[in-house]
């Protein structure tokens, strides 16, 4: 499955990944994950995946973050 880091953040807790997920059959339906210290988080679109990761890097306000 093809897939692309669509934005990393940096907080107090550490860095992470919003990774965006495209199936080779189904290009249009995209799947989205954090990744964070190894582990891996699916979400169901690219605003929660976005907020779960500045949840765990420390950095609740999306403008604090970097």
């Amino acid at each position: 499955m093809p897939e692309s880091v669509y934005m990393s953040l940096d907080g107090p807790k550490g860095k992470a990944d919003v990774v965006q997920l495209s199936p080779a059959d189904k290009p249009r339906e995209v799947q989205w994950e954090v990744r964070y210290q190894g582990q891996r988080h699916s979400c169901s679109a690219e605003g929660e995946a976005s907020i779960v990761a500045m949840e765990l890097v420390g950095t609740p306000d999306p403008s604090l973050a970097r």
